[in-house]
């Protein structure tokens, strides 16, 4: 896997602008956020999930609605809730 500064040497325009590189670097700790909430987000989901004895109902449906939020999931139409679904990769049927 490549370091932040390879990626960047890799993107940097070759008269050495800065606005270029400072843009890229801006753009790389973006991603770097995005990521982190991300993760959080789908660690929260997947804690909140328990058990039948240990689930967390409401927290579940507020970390669902949060992860749909930040990937730009689409409610269903009644609003009943987020259509994951539609993203879901299709499986293989042997």
């Amino acid at each position: 896997m490549k370091t932040d500064k390879e990626i960047l040497e890799k993107h940097r325009k070759k008269d050495d602008s800065l606005p270029h590189w400072i843009t890229i670097k801006h753009a790389l700790n973006a991603i770097k956020e995005i990521k982190i909430e991300l993760r959080n987000a789908v660690a929260n989901y997947i804690g909140s999930e328990g058990c039948s004895c240990c689930e967390n109902i409401d927290d579940h449906k507020e970390h669902k609605e949060h992860l749909a939020k930040l990937l730009d999931v689409e409610p269903y139409e009644d609003n009943s809730g987020y259509d994951f679904y539609k993203y879901m990769t299709p499986r293989n049927e042997d």
